[in-house]
């Protein structure tokens, strides 16, 4: 599809993808986990199954376009209201907060979790794989 509205949107794309590089780059941490949705009965009171909710290109690149939009609105409030701007930082984990997980990693796959810093945390979780077990990099 060649219209103007697919162009814009393989655009969009397009950057939202650089977008995310970056922020990889810059160390942010990308958790990934199964989501899941439910099938109501007709009553709207009864599960009456559960599936796996499947994700599009499409939420990644929303998610990334809204990252962007809070970033800009957040620099826009910074500069405007400097004095009364808060930054939220995640502080560092706890001394040994990561050894009872890092003893059940060991055990399963031979590796640990480095949790030296965002980057770091997010390149081991990426190499945490079982050749035995496919979904528990995904887990």
């Amino acid at each position: 599809d060649e219209s103007e509205l697919a162009v814009s949107l393989k655009m969009l794309m397009k950057i939202s993808k650089h977008f995310k590089n970056l922020r990889e780059e810059a160390g942010a941490l990308f958790l990934a986990s199964q989501e899941f949705k439910y099938k109501i009965d007709n009553d709207h009171v009864n599960a009456t199954d559960m599936v796996a909710y499947a994700k599009f290109d499409a939420n990644s690149m929303i998610e990334e376009w809204m990252l962007a939009a809070n970033a800009a609105a957040a620099s826009k409030i910074y500069s405007v209201f400097p004095r009364w701007t808060l930054l939220r930082r995640h502080q560092p984990p706890v001394e040994g907060a990561f050894d009872s997980i890092n003893e059940a990693i060991y055990e399963k796959v031979g590796m640990r979790l480095d949790p030296t810093s965002s980057l770091t945390l997010n390149q081991s979780l990426n190499k945490c794989e079982s050749s035995s077990d496919p979904y528990f990099n995904t887990l």
